[in-house]
């Protein structure tokens, strides 16, 4: 697909209304008269697709839940396809819902559900880790994808994702670089190769034209995840076109606000905040080539009264795109991150600048690690294993990560990794299988490097 400037897809589209139709017209089960009669309300999820005794529902969230209520269309054997979760982490319950089938690899759960019974069909799901899992998610921003050489960048992203084999991923927006119907085609098709669900933020890639296409393919403009006793907000400071702020359109401006306040008052242990356009510095919420519709003043009121609110709640950590390019810094006790660029093409993220940050949260708190995709000959000095457990319980399945030193850069490397001694097995893609009590020996050599660690299992 060529690659089209702001400029050419405004001129080119007469209507944002012909893009979407495009788009609804593209999708199978586009909905009959008769299926509009019934009623799907979910919960950490949204309707994607509907059609004649069909649904297909993307979860926002990894315990989702969803309720259908018939009319004169409701059917015993209505089915519902809910996708984008942990299909083999997932228990359910409700009433009027059985399960059909269960595709792990595909994060896809099929079930029947008998909208006509009285009451409808309700489901509820839980998620329940494996044995000895920890919290662990990997965040990226700005793939791009649908833009010429963008696919092939959030490929070798994708593969160390994969890799290491989060609980979820995210994507702080800028998912696609044009907000037409054939670049979230793209986006879809590429991310569903992720191995764990992906939950993304709204960019201004993502909204020129308006966030309908968004809504309709993601869901919600800002939501909440919640995972044991850490919560992730979801926020939007995209969708007016650029003007980096947290207040809406249409006749509620201050929803989001509203929905903020009542988030941040709920009890948890660790809170981590995405959205898209940075806090400080250029190209920021600060900056006042974003600031329209308002005075300056009033948004350096905006951004002082969220940060505020970050604090007293604990938020630990408030993460960011927009720049393609890495930053850490603590300000005041909150880490911010710019995350780098998970893809776009070439000339907008560089091979340095192509990375991703992988969180661990459990009792010892939360760290983060950048990790960049390229490096240099002989760049890297030395490797070593990342949040390797000194022990571990019968029964886990631990994905030995290895990072590449290059200075004060952490490089992704692919190392071959063996058992030396003791009990356990490698599987695919590197995951330590601890099957029996004892002490066990790991070796791990990349490039002439060579390391070794030992797990005890019990």
């Amino acid at each position: 697909m060529k690659e089209m400037t702001r400029r050419e897809f405004l001129k080119g589209m007469a209507a944002a209304g012909a893009g979407v139709a495009a788009g609804m017209a593209a999708w199978p089960f586009g909905g009959a008269r008769a299926s509009e009669e019934l009623r799907i309300s979910a919960r950490g999820a949204f309707v994607r697709q509907r059609g004649e005794g069909f649904a297909r529902v993307r979860a926002i969230s990894l315990e989702p839940g969803f309720r259908i209520q018939g009319g004169a269309a409701a059917t015993d054997a209505f089915k519902i396809e809910l996708t984008n979760v942990r299909a083999g982490r997932l228990s359910f319950s409700g009433k009027g819902v059985e399960t059909a089938d269960i595709r792990e690899s595909e994060g896809t759960v099929v079930l029947r559900a008998n909208a006509a019974q009285p009451g409808g069909a309700v489901l509820e799901t839980a998620y329940n880790p494996a044995t000895g899992e920890r919290l662990n998610f990997i965040a990226f921003s700005d793939t791009h994808l649908g833009a010429d050489g963008a696919t092939e960048q959030f490929a070798r992203v994708r593969r160390q994702v994969n890799l290491r084999k989060p609980v979820f991923v995210v994507n702080a927006g800028d998912n696609v670089d044009v907000d037409e119907p054939a670049q979230w085609n793209v986006f879809e098709t590429e991310t569903a190769k992720l191995e764990a669900p992906l939950f993304t933020t709204i960019g201004n890639h993502d909204s020129y034209l308006s966030t309908k296409l968004y809504r309709e393919r993601m869901g919600n403009l800002y939501y909440a995840v919640n995972c044991g006793n850490t919560q992730f907000l979801m926020l939007d400071n995209a969708q007016k076109h650029n003007d980096a702020t947290l207040r809406m359109d249409g006749p509620k401006p201050d929803e989001q606000w509203e929905w903020l306040e009542e988030q941040l008052a709920r009890p948890s242990a660790h809170r981590f905040v995405f959205f898209h356009f940075p806090v400080y510095g250029n190209r920021s919420m600060l900056d006042p080539m974003y600031v329209r519709n308002t005075t300056f003043e009033e948004r350096e009121k905006e951004v002082e009264r969220m940060i505020g609110m970050f604090r007293k709640a604990g938020v630990e950590y408030v993460c960011y795109g927009h720049k393609h390019s890495a930053r850490r810094e603590e300000i005041e006790g909150i880490i911010y991150i710019q995350l780098g660029g998970g893809g776009a093409p070439p000339d907008r993220t560089g091979e340095r600048d192509l990375n991703f940050v992988h969180f661990f949260v459990d009792e010892k708190g939360a760290r983060d690690y950048t990790v960049h995709i390229h490096s240099e000959p002989g760049e890297i000095e030395s490797i070593e294993f990342c949040e390797l457990r000194e022990t571990l319980p019968v029964g886990a399945k631990e994905p030995i990560i290895v990072h590449g030193v290059a200075g004060d850069r952490l490089v992704a490397v692919e190392p071959e990794l063996k058992i030396l001694s003791g009990p356990g097995t490698l599987e695919a893609g590197g995951v330590f299988s601890a099957d029996a009590p004892g002490r066990t020996l790991i070796g791990c050599s990349h490039g002439g490097l060579y390391i070794e660690a030992m797990a005890t299992i019990e």
